[in-house]
């Protein structure tokens, strides 16, 4: 009894390679009748997910003390930890206090199902790393959950997502910048103003065209001129008016040593790009 109340405390003590293997090796034992799914921190954003009202979870304290950080949204926690999930709906640079759970047990209910969830997080060589683990009456529910979240989260709602330091993040605040942009206000040379904008729409109203001549569905525009010109305003203006998502590629350098290159990350926006197509894509250089 006394090992399970302290399942969160005796695998933090945990040497850092060995922590994940111990947390579910132990909740299998005291969960022996349930199926139990080990699933990566990348894309599933489970905070963003109950936020948004689609589960509800309920603090557990039958494995130990639940470690819930109160959090300035837009700041980064003192271990570093937050703002650098993947897809995490924290970067967003809302203003406002975010609680989190960085380390507990709780209960999820959705869609009808009742689940658990052991989430532990910690540091190894100056990186964070995660471990979550879902138990459910069957391995079935529990990958239709985790299926769920993360389809959920690879999504924006509300949010551009922004691809930096080798990571997607949503912005809530520019989005909010875009639905305000306008070609109203935009002074540019004569003739520009419309041919970027007839441009654009047409490309995007032709897919069957190029599909039907077998010319391939893709088009790029650079902008090119000194700060101040109207370049990212512009950009803003065509975002809003086509209404499709768009991804915004702030920087291709990796967060560290550790977290990949520039030519893996130049991989992944595409690879994503792709995924989420028809979408637009802005990389500022």
């Amino acid at each position: 009894m006394e090992a399970a109340l302290n399942l969160i405390e005796s695998s933090l003590r945990q040497p850092s390679a060995a922590i994940g293997h111990y947390a579910g090796a132990r909740l299998k034992e005291l969960r022996s009748d349930k199926a139990i799914l080990e699933c990566t921190g990348c894309g599933f954003d489970l905070d963003g997910y109950v936020d948004a009202g689609h589960a509800r979870l309920i603090s557990l304290t039958e494995f130990g003390h639940n470690q819930i950080v109160s959090n300035w949204r837009g700041c980064p926690t003192e271990d570093g930890m937050a703002m650098r999930l993947p897809f995490s709906s924290d970067a967003t640079g809302e203003e406002g206090i975010a609680r989190k759970l960085l380390n507990g047990f709780v209960r999820l209910e959705w869609q009808g199902k009742t689940l658990e969830a052991l989430r532990l997080r910690w540091m190894d060589m100056m990186s964070p790393q995660h471990a979550c683990f879902l138990v459910a009456e069957s391995e079935a529910v529990a990958e239709a959950f985790y299926t769920a979240v993360c389809e959920w989260s690879a999504m924006p709602h509300g949010e551009v997502l922004v691809f930096e330091q080798g990571t997607w993040r949503k912005d809530r605040n520019l989005f909010a910048a875009i639905q305000l942009s306008s070609f109203a206000n935009l002074v540019l040379v004569p003739g520009l103003k419309e041919s970027l904008q007839e441009g654009v729409t047409q490309f995007f109203s032709s897919r069957e065209v190029y599909s039907r001549y077998g010319v391939p569905w893709k088009r790029g525009i650079l902008l090119v001129g000194p700060p101040g010109n109207g370049k990212t305003h512009a950009v803003k203006s065509l975002c809003y008016q086509i209404g499709v998502p768009a991804l915004y590629v702030r920087s291709l350098e990796p967060q560290g040593m550790f977290h990949g290159s520039e030519h893996a990350n130049i991989s992944t926006v595409f690879d994503f790009a792709r995924k989420t197509a028809p979408c637009r894509w802005s990389w500022k250089i």
